[in-house]
Protein backbone atom coordinates (compact mmCIF):
# COMPACT_ATOMS: atom_id res chain seq x y z
CA UNK A 1 0.00 0.00 0.00
CA UNK A 2 1.34 3.42 -0.96
CA UNK A 3 2.63 5.46 2.01
CA UNK A 4 0.90 8.86 2.01
CA UNK A 5 2.14 10.03 5.42
CA UNK A 6 4.73 12.50 4.14
CA UNK A 7 2.28 14.08 1.71
CA UNK A 8 -0.40 14.40 4.40
CA UNK A 9 2.03 15.91 6.91
CA UNK A 10 3.33 18.46 4.39
CA UNK A 11 -0.20 19.34 3.28
CA UNK A 12 -1.41 20.05 6.80
CA UNK A 13 1.80 21.85 7.76
CA UNK A 14 1.23 24.31 4.91
CA UNK A 15 -2.40 24.96 5.84
CA UNK A 16 -2.44 24.47 9.63
CA UNK A 17 -3.15 28.09 10.54
CA UNK A 18 -5.90 28.56 7.94
CA UNK A 19 -7.41 25.20 8.85
CA UNK A 20 -7.44 26.04 12.55
CA UNK A 21 -9.04 29.42 11.91
CA UNK A 22 -11.75 27.79 9.78
CA UNK A 23 -12.48 25.26 12.53
CA UNK A 24 -12.82 27.77 15.38
CA UNK A 25 -16.08 29.19 13.96
CA UNK A 26 -18.68 26.38 14.02
CA UNK A 27 -20.86 28.12 11.44
CA UNK A 28 -18.02 27.80 8.91
CA UNK A 29 -17.37 24.10 9.48
CA UNK A 30 -20.82 22.56 9.83
CA UNK A 31 -19.72 19.06 8.86
CA UNK A 32 -17.32 18.97 11.81
CA UNK A 33 -19.26 21.02 14.35
CA UNK A 34 -22.76 19.64 13.81
CA UNK A 35 -22.34 16.19 12.24
CA UNK A 36 -19.06 14.45 13.12
CA UNK A 37 -17.94 16.01 16.44
CA UNK A 38 -21.25 15.50 18.31
CA UNK A 39 -21.42 11.88 17.19
CA UNK A 40 -17.83 11.21 18.26
CA UNK A 41 -18.45 12.64 21.73
CA UNK A 42 -21.73 10.72 22.02
CA UNK A 43 -19.90 7.49 21.19
CA UNK A 44 -17.13 8.29 23.69
CA UNK A 45 -19.72 8.63 26.45
CA UNK A 46 -18.90 9.62 30.03
CA UNK A 47 -15.44 11.23 30.12
CA UNK A 48 -15.08 12.44 33.71
CA UNK A 49 -11.72 11.22 35.12
CA UNK A 50 -11.03 9.06 32.05
CA UNK A 51 -7.41 8.95 30.87
CA UNK A 52 -7.62 9.61 27.14
CA UNK A 53 -5.20 9.67 24.23
CA UNK A 54 -6.35 11.64 21.22
CA UNK A 55 -4.87 10.30 18.00
CA UNK A 56 -4.54 12.85 15.21
CA UNK A 57 -5.47 15.87 17.32
CA UNK A 58 -4.96 18.54 14.68
CA UNK A 59 -4.88 21.98 16.33
CA UNK A 60 -6.33 20.66 19.59
CA UNK A 61 -10.03 21.46 19.24
CA UNK A 62 -11.36 18.04 20.28
CA UNK A 63 -8.77 17.54 23.03
CA UNK A 64 -9.90 20.87 24.52
CA UNK A 65 -13.52 19.70 24.49
CA UNK A 66 -12.65 16.42 26.21
CA UNK A 67 -10.50 18.16 28.80
CA UNK A 68 -13.36 20.52 29.59
CA UNK A 69 -15.63 17.49 30.06
CA UNK A 70 -13.39 16.25 32.86
CA UNK A 71 -10.99 13.90 31.08
CA UNK A 72 -7.24 13.70 31.56
CA UNK A 73 -6.03 14.13 27.98
CA UNK A 74 -2.80 13.59 26.07
CA UNK A 75 -2.67 13.95 22.30
CA UNK A 76 -0.50 13.71 19.22
CA UNK A 77 -0.50 14.60 15.54
CA UNK A 78 1.76 14.01 12.56
CA UNK A 79 1.84 17.73 11.69
CA UNK A 80 4.44 19.82 13.50
CA UNK A 81 2.52 23.02 12.70
CA UNK A 82 -0.70 21.64 14.16
CA UNK A 83 1.10 20.73 17.37
CA UNK A 84 2.56 24.24 17.65
CA UNK A 85 -0.97 25.66 17.52
CA UNK A 86 -2.38 23.04 19.90
CA UNK A 87 0.32 23.71 22.51
CA UNK A 88 -0.30 27.45 22.30
CA UNK A 89 -4.07 27.06 22.55
CA UNK A 90 -4.02 24.41 25.31
CA UNK A 91 -0.92 24.69 27.52
CA UNK A 92 -2.55 22.37 30.07
CA UNK A 93 -2.55 19.41 27.64
CA UNK A 94 0.55 17.38 26.70
CA UNK A 95 1.01 17.17 22.92
CA UNK A 96 3.53 15.21 20.84
CA UNK A 97 4.49 15.11 17.18
CA UNK A 98 4.00 11.44 16.38
CA UNK A 99 2.53 8.94 13.94
CA UNK A 100 -0.28 6.63 15.01
CA UNK A 101 1.66 3.84 13.36
CA UNK A 102 4.59 4.12 15.78
CA UNK A 103 3.86 5.21 19.36
CA UNK A 104 6.37 3.19 21.39
CA UNK A 105 8.67 6.19 21.95
CA UNK A 106 5.91 8.31 23.44
CA UNK A 107 3.36 6.21 25.35
CA UNK A 108 3.66 3.25 27.71
CA UNK A 109 1.70 0.01 27.27
CA UNK A 110 -1.75 -0.18 28.86
CA UNK A 111 -1.69 3.44 30.01
CA UNK A 112 -5.00 4.81 28.67
CA UNK A 113 -8.68 4.14 29.31
CA UNK A 114 -9.66 5.33 25.85
CA UNK A 115 -8.20 6.35 22.51
CA UNK A 116 -10.27 8.90 20.60
CA UNK A 117 -9.56 9.82 17.00
CA UNK A 118 -11.43 12.36 14.88
CA UNK A 119 -11.14 11.90 11.11
CA UNK A 120 -7.57 10.63 11.18
CA UNK A 121 -7.43 6.91 10.46
CA UNK A 122 -8.06 7.30 6.73
CA UNK A 123 -4.60 8.90 6.52
CA UNK A 124 -2.92 5.85 8.05
CA UNK A 125 -2.28 2.15 7.60
CA UNK A 126 -5.13 1.02 9.84
CA UNK A 127 -3.56 -2.33 10.70
CA UNK A 128 -0.47 -0.58 12.10
CA UNK A 129 -2.51 2.15 13.79
CA UNK A 130 -4.95 -0.24 15.47
CA UNK A 131 -2.01 -2.35 16.66
CA UNK A 132 -0.44 0.67 18.35
CA UNK A 133 -3.75 1.81 19.83
CA UNK A 134 -4.32 -1.64 21.30
CA UNK A 135 -0.83 -1.52 22.82
CA UNK A 136 -1.46 1.71 24.76
CA UNK A 137 -4.98 0.79 25.91
CA UNK A 138 -5.71 -0.94 29.19
CA UNK A 139 -7.62 -4.26 29.02
CA UNK A 140 -11.25 -3.48 28.16
CA UNK A 141 -10.16 0.00 27.07
CA UNK A 142 -12.20 1.76 24.42
CA UNK A 143 -11.28 2.91 20.93
CA UNK A 144 -13.63 5.54 19.49
CA UNK A 145 -12.89 6.91 16.05
CA UNK A 146 -14.56 8.66 13.17
CA UNK A 147 -13.71 8.49 9.51
CA UNK A 148 -15.22 9.28 6.15
CA UNK A 149 -18.14 6.95 5.58
CA UNK A 150 -17.10 4.20 3.13
CA UNK A 151 -19.88 5.27 0.80
CA UNK A 152 -18.81 8.93 0.72
CA UNK A 153 -15.19 7.84 0.19
CA UNK A 154 -16.12 5.57 -2.69
CA UNK A 155 -18.18 8.27 -4.36
CA UNK A 156 -15.69 11.09 -3.74
CA UNK A 157 -15.79 12.31 -7.34
CA UNK A 158 -19.56 12.77 -7.05
CA UNK A 159 -19.55 14.65 -3.73
CA UNK A 160 -20.59 17.98 -5.25
CA UNK A 161 -23.68 16.52 -6.92
CA UNK A 162 -24.60 14.57 -3.78
CA UNK A 163 -24.23 17.67 -1.60
CA UNK A 164 -26.53 19.65 -3.87
CA UNK A 165 -29.07 16.83 -4.00
CA UNK A 166 -28.67 16.24 -7.72
CA UNK A 167 -29.32 12.82 -9.30
CA UNK A 168 -26.10 10.94 -10.02
CA UNK A 169 -24.88 7.77 -11.64
CA UNK A 170 -23.00 6.00 -8.88
CA UNK A 171 -19.49 4.69 -9.55
CA UNK A 172 -18.33 1.37 -8.15
CA UNK A 173 -18.32 1.13 -4.35
CA UNK A 174 -15.44 -1.35 -4.45
CA UNK A 175 -12.15 0.26 -5.38
CA UNK A 176 -8.99 -1.34 -6.72
CA UNK A 177 -7.05 1.82 -5.87
CA UNK A 178 -7.21 2.38 -2.11
CA UNK A 179 -5.97 5.99 -2.36
CA UNK A 180 -8.31 8.86 -3.19
CA UNK A 181 -7.97 12.66 -2.81
CA UNK A 182 -10.11 15.49 -1.50
CA UNK A 183 -10.15 19.30 -1.49
CA UNK A 184 -11.02 21.43 1.54
CA UNK A 185 -12.76 24.75 0.94
CA UNK A 186 -13.11 27.66 3.36
CA UNK A 187 -16.28 29.65 3.93
CA UNK A 188 -15.53 31.79 0.85
CA UNK A 189 -15.37 28.64 -1.27
CA UNK A 190 -11.62 28.98 -1.76
CA UNK A 191 -9.39 25.96 -1.43
CA UNK A 192 -7.37 25.65 1.76
CA UNK A 193 -5.69 22.68 0.13
CA UNK A 194 -6.29 20.52 -2.90
CA UNK A 195 -5.67 16.86 -3.63
CA UNK A 196 -5.08 15.76 -0.05
CA UNK A 197 -4.63 11.96 -0.27
CA UNK A 198 -6.50 9.53 1.95
CA UNK A 199 -7.09 5.80 2.05
CA UNK A 200 -10.49 4.42 1.09
CA UNK A 201 -11.47 1.85 3.72
CA UNK A 202 -14.79 0.01 3.62
CA UNK A 203 -16.48 -1.60 6.60
CA UNK A 204 -14.91 -4.97 5.83
CA UNK A 205 -11.42 -3.43 5.85
CA UNK A 206 -12.00 -1.71 9.19
CA UNK A 207 -13.72 -4.60 10.95
CA UNK A 208 -11.00 -7.03 9.83
CA UNK A 209 -8.18 -4.75 11.05
CA UNK A 210 -9.94 -4.19 14.37
CA UNK A 211 -10.55 -7.89 14.97
CA UNK A 212 -7.00 -8.89 14.03
CA UNK A 213 -5.62 -6.37 16.53
CA UNK A 214 -7.75 -7.52 19.44
CA UNK A 215 -10.78 -5.22 19.24
CA UNK A 216 -14.45 -6.08 19.38
CA UNK A 217 -16.85 -3.60 17.77
CA UNK A 218 -19.54 -2.36 20.16
CA UNK A 219 -21.41 0.05 17.94
CA UNK A 220 -21.34 1.74 14.55
CA UNK A 221 -22.87 5.19 14.08
CA UNK A 222 -23.87 6.95 10.87
CA UNK A 223 -24.45 10.46 12.18
CA UNK A 224 -26.84 13.09 10.90
CA UNK A 225 -26.59 16.80 11.68
CA UNK A 226 -27.82 17.86 15.09
CA UNK A 227 -30.42 20.60 15.29
CA UNK A 228 -28.59 23.91 15.54
CA UNK A 229 -29.45 27.21 13.82
CA UNK A 230 -25.78 27.78 12.97
CA UNK A 231 -25.61 24.65 10.84
CA UNK A 232 -25.40 25.19 7.09
CA UNK A 233 -28.84 24.19 5.74
CA UNK A 234 -27.27 22.26 2.87
CA UNK A 235 -25.15 20.26 5.31
CA UNK A 236 -28.18 19.53 7.49
CA UNK A 237 -30.29 18.47 4.53
CA UNK A 238 -27.61 16.36 2.84
CA UNK A 239 -26.74 14.55 6.08
CA UNK A 240 -30.35 13.34 6.33
CA UNK A 241 -30.09 11.55 2.99
CA UNK A 242 -26.42 10.60 2.65
CA UNK A 243 -23.93 9.25 5.25
CA UNK A 244 -20.89 11.54 5.23
CA UNK A 245 -19.15 9.97 8.23
CA UNK A 246 -19.11 6.88 10.37
CA UNK A 247 -18.12 6.59 14.03
CA UNK A 248 -17.04 3.26 15.48
CA UNK A 249 -16.73 2.33 19.16
CA UNK A 250 -14.70 -0.78 19.94
CA UNK A 251 -13.37 -2.51 23.05
CA UNK A 252 -9.92 -4.00 23.52
CA UNK A 253 -10.44 -7.62 24.46
CA UNK A 254 -9.09 -8.46 27.96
Amino acid sequence: MKDIGKEVREGYNKTATAYHESRTDPSKTSFNAFVENPALLRAAGYLQNRVILEAGCGSGIMSRKMKDLGASVQAFDLSEEFIKIARKQNPDIAYEVASSENLEKFYSPESFDMVVSSLMIHYTNIDKSFNQMARVLKPNGKLVFSTAHPQSSAYQEKIGEIFRGEPIKLPSYFKDDKVSKWTMLNEKNKALFTDMPFYVYNFEDMSKALFENGFLIEQIYEPQAIDDPRCDPLVAKSSKRFPWFTVIRATKAP
